[in-house]
């Protein structure tokens, strides 16, 4: 017999299904904090959200990444391929699904130029998604370095997605506008404010211990620092 354990079976029944499908799972246990096994251990958690506004040249940046993801957007609805009627709700999973779906009807032997220019454009609103995501949720120095990456892709991948993605101008000026912010080392909000919650526990109890959880191992570096 094989038992597994996770803290993370999926966010749906379908993907659930999927998983138990693929790994031949027969039977789920499945805990929650109220249950009988479970509750003498669980300790009282208070939970407070401390909000921070992002500033306007993270925003600036922002803006443009969202025209570049808009073009593609509107390319995919006018080719029949993103059914959303508000493009602004396209989410990454949206996307994900898009990618799956068309790589299917590829896989089944349709020739489709269409199609395979839908996969490059979900394929650059990947990467840009990507971008977005660590612009509001890691800050500058995540952000560089990913443009980074991206760059050094360029000269070495020669696929369509990554060529166009260096030659759109609202990418070239998001990256510009980041490469300024990172030499001014500029950081995001919650970072300093982190840093100012810590400070604040540590004055008030000097042996207190703080865990901090983070996304990505290139931020745990900042944190640190």
């Amino acid at each position: 017999r094989i038992i597994a354990l996770t803290a993370s079976p999926g966010s749906d029944m379908e993907k659930i299904q999927e998983v138990c499908k693929n790994l031949f799972i027969e039977d789920i246990e499945v805990r929650t904090d109220d249950d009988p096994d479970v509750k003498p251990y669980i300790q009282e958690m208070q939970i407070d959200w401390v909000k921070v506004e992002l500033p306007k040249v993270f925003t600036d940046i922002q803006r443009l990444l969202l025209l570049f993801l808009r073009e593609r957007f509107e390319k995919l609805k006018k080719w029949g391929i993103l059914r959303r009627s508000d493009l602004k709700y396209v989410s990454k999973t949206d996307l994900l699904q898009l990618q799956a779906e068309l790589r299917g009807r590829i896989a089944q032997g349709e020739k489709d130029f269409v199609v395979w220019n839908a996969i490059s454009l979900l394929a650059e609103a990947m990467k840009i998604y990507h971008a977005l995501e660590l612009l509001e949720t890691q800050g500058i120095s995540a952000l560089h370095k990913y443009f980074e990456k991206l760059v050094s892709e360029s000269r070495t991948l020669k696929t369509k997605a990554i060529k166009s993605i260096m030659s759109d101008s609202n990418f070239k000026s998001a990256m510009i506008k980041a490469n300024i912010l990172y030499e001014e080392n500029v950081e995001h909000p919650k970072l300093i404010e982190l840093q100012n919650i810590v400070e604040n526990e540590i004055k008030a109890n000097s042996n207190i211990k703080i865990i901090v959880f983070n996304q990505y191992r290139d931020n745990a570096l900042d944190i640190i620092e």
